[in-house]
C-alpha cells in the first residue's frame, strides 16, 4: 500500500514536470524538428526580434490522438518563446507511387491557430521543413 502510495505521488509530481501536454494528449508518438533554415511557422510572431538562426521548433505527434501535434519554439538557451496546439493531417499527392509508406518526400499539412502549412519530410528522419505546396484537400 505504501509502495503504491508513493508511486502514485510520483506520478503527479512528474506529470507536472511534463505538463498539460502529457496529461491531455499522452505519450508522443513522434518528435521532429524544424530544419533551422526552414521559415517559422506562420503563426508564431517573432515579437521579441530574435534571429531565425538562434529558434529551434520541436514538433509532436501524439498517440492518443493520432492527428494533435504540439509546436514549441525555443531559443539556442532553451528558455521557451512560443507554444501552441494543433492538428496534422496528411497532404495527398496525385501521384500514387508517393503515397507509399517507404517513399520520400512525404508532406504533411499542420494546422495551428487556424493557418495551415505544407511540412515537408525529405528522407526518413526527425527533420520537417516548411514548403510552398499548395494545400491539397483528401481524395
Amino acid at each position: 500500500m505504501k509502495t503504491r502510495l508513493l508511486f502514485n505521488i510520483a506520478l503527479l509530481a512528474s506529470s507536472s514536470v511534463f505538463g498539460c501536454s502529457f496529461l491531455r494528449h499522452g505519450w508522443p508518438e513522434s518528435v521532429f524538428r524544424l530544419d533551422p533554415t526552414s521559415p517559422l511557422p506562420s503563426w508564431f510572431e517573432n515579437h521579441g526580434g530574435i534571429p531565425r538562426d538562434q529558434l529551434k521548433v520541436e514538433i509532436s505527434m501524439y498517440a492518443r490522438t493520432h492527428n494533435d501535434v504540439w509546436e514549441v519554439i525555443r531559443d539556442t538557451g532553451d528558455r521557451l518563446v512560443a507554444e501552441a496546439p494543433g492538428s496534422v493531417r496528411d497532404y495527398f499527392d496525385s501521384d500514387p507511387d508517393k503515397r507509399k509508406p517507404t517513399s520520400y518526400p512525404k508532406w504533411m499539412i499542420i494546422k495551428i491557430e487556424g493557418v495551415e502549412e505544407v511540412y515537408e519530410q525529405a528522407e526518413m528522419n526527425d527533420i520537417l521543413r516548411i514548403v510552398d505546396k499548395p494545400i491539397s484537400s483528401p481524395k
